[in-house]
């Protein structure tokens, strides 16, 4: 038995359980919540709110109200510093640093049941993946968990997330399991130089030519992967040829490796060069598997991720978010499903009124509100879910946006989920931001190698048409209290983003594409490309003051 075998044999359990739950979601989210409530009812909360003796949904949700990170701040901290009994009585033994909408940091804690309650949706999704593709089993792994590019955060009772131990994720039963699948040491995480790390990481990948599933957050991240071996592929295949290492830069942090001279590996990486379009399959050719985000503002980037990887399955993560994971991909069913094992959960419809699992109706939007074991009481994710349909009587998920994530201007209301719908089609990067230059007007940024001004100009008029069927946009578009839509080429929009998200105190591997931004500090990260118009009149007015006709 390999190591894939053996984890999905310790997976087996935990996906049967949440399978067999799908029929009745009441019964399982019922058991969720008391197992929750009687495990704190010792807690300060626990006892102001009456725990113990509550019976259910009902008296729950009578008590305890909705709340936000802004709510309860100041109790996470103490959680997070070592303090026990406020939000519950277990204390935390680790903690995760996340950011934000407006990119305020924020520390999100960890009882040891909150780490469990994690893997119950992870133990199905990768039972479900062996099972349903049985090829990755047949080669090593990369899996992006790790940060990079800042400090993990540390809560004092115990280790930090992210720092190399994924035990704490994984737990101690799969983490042995998949060191022995890493095409990459997991210890590459702790390096602090984005450039460094990407090299590094390239090239234990690309001596890893058994490589058979890739597990990231966002398509955004392997995208710069492959362009990066488009853009050093000289210098990696001399590397890779003669088992050196030529970075320029050291990141101390770095782990100490030596790499075999791998002659046959570097010609295989210098035909796929030659061949015009990288074409990474024949990097790889045992990658089956792909799982990444594929929803909202990632959407747009599958086309290209697509490209790169013909033939390749994109598997669709679930929501899974710092605070809680919401849905598990399986692949019988065409989107993900309610993580019933891993938290309770509720859904806020339209007119404010919380609906439970069984509650809800196909096609309706609501956001997420969560209740974990990690002292998450009725929590406001923030996040708007889409129902595709029913797995049995559970709901079906696509996650659409950021509900609180909202452009209003002078009154338009644009939520990020239907700036997502607006940019459909566009090809690679694309975001609305707010005009710097004309407080009343919003731009599109767009992949200047994508579009030249003519195209960007077309996508503009597409998207404003499209933004119209928002009757609050289209009417202070009438009434000229908003500007028109202008198109925006920028250079290298993916190193923008991400140097924007670790300013922001994002993880590298969990930095999200939006399809909306409200804020205006895009100018400080992407390199605006200038019109023709713009680079043409500098150098006619020289001309003209030289004498020179146009």
């Amino acid at each position: 038995m390999n190591a894939w075998h053996a984890i999905a044999a310790a997976c087996r359990a935990g996906h049967d359980a949440l399978r067999a739950a799908l029929a009745d979601p009441a019964a399982a989210q019922v058991a969720r919540l008391q197992d929750i409530l009687a495990a704190n009812a010792a807690s300060a909360t626990g006892r102001r709110h009456g725990f113990a003796a509550m019976r259910g949904w009902d008296d729950y949700r009578a008590a305890v109200t909705v709340s936000g990170y802004a709510d309860l701040a100041a109790e996470l901290e103490r959680m997070a510093a070592g303090g026990c009994g406020g939000l519950t009585s277990a204390p935390a033994v680790a903690c995760e640093v996340t950011s934000g909408s407006g990119g305020a940091a924020k520390r999100v804690p960890y009882t040891a049941a909150g780490l469990a309650a994690f893997r119950r949706a992870i133990e199905p999704w990768l039972f479900d993946l062996v099972r349903s593709r049985p090829r990755v089993a047949d080669g090593r792994a990369y899996w992006a968990i790790s940060p990079v590019g800042r400090r993990a955060s540390r809560a004092a009772p115990g280790a930090p997330l992210g720092s190399g131990d994924d035990s704490l994720y994984l737990g101690p039963a799969l983490a042995p399991l998949f060191a022995q699948l890493l095409a990459a040491p997991a210890t590459l995480g702790q390096m602090s130089d984005v450039a460094a790390w990407r090299y590094h990481l390239l090239r234990h990948l690309l001596h890893a030519e058994d490589l058979g599933f890739i597990s990231v957050w966002s398509p955004t991240f392997l995208l710069l992967l492959f362009e990066t071996i488009v853009r050093e592929g000289d210098r990696l295949a001399y590397d890779v040829e003669h088992g050196t290492f030529s970075w320029p830069t050291v990141d101390a942090a770095a782990p100490p490796v030596r790499f075999e001279p791998r002659p046959r590996r570097a010609r295989t990486l210098r035909r796929a060069l030659a061949a015009g379009h990288l074409d990474a399959t024949n990097l790889w050719p045992r990658l089956d598997t792909v799982s990444c985000w594929t929803h909202a503002g990632a959407a747009q980037f599958v086309g290209d991720l697509e490209r790169y990887l013909p033939g390749v399955h994109l598997q669709g993560k679930g929501l899974l978010a710092t605070e809680a994971a919401v849905s598990v991909p399986l692949e019988e069913f065409a989107y993900p499903v309610l993580a019933l094992h891993s938290a309770c959960y509720e859904f806020i419809d339209g007119a404010g009124a919380s609906r439970l699992a069984h509650q809800l109706e196909v096609g309706a939007r609501y956001r997420v509100v969560v209740t974990t074991d990690s002292g998450l009481y009725r929590y406001d994710l923030a996040d708007t879910v889409l129902v595709r349909g029913f797995a049995a009587r559970t709901p079906m998920l696509e996650f659409v946006g950021r509900a609180g994530l909202i452009g209003d201007l002078c009154g338009e209301k644009l939520a990020e989920d239907f700036a997502a719908i607006a940019l459909r089609g566009l090809n690679g990067f694309a975001m609305l931001a707010r005009d710097p230059e004309r407080t009343n007007a919003y731009v599109l940024l767009l992949d200047a190698r994508e579009y030249d001004d003519r195209a960007a100009e077309r996508a503009a008029l597409l998207v404003e048409h499209r933004l119209h069927g928002n009757p609050h946009y289209a009417y202070a578009r009438r009434l000229g209290q908003l500007g028109g839509l202008a198109a925006v080429r920028v250079h290298d929009p993916l190193a923008g983003l991400v140097a924007r998200g670790l300013d922001r105190g994002a993880r590298l591997g969990d930095i999200k594409p939006t399809a909306l931004d409200p804020s205006t500090d895009w100018r400080e990260y992407f390199t605006v490309v200038p019109s023709q118009d713009e680079r043409t009149e500098p150098a006619r007015a020289a001309r003209r003051a030289e004498g020179v006709t146009p």
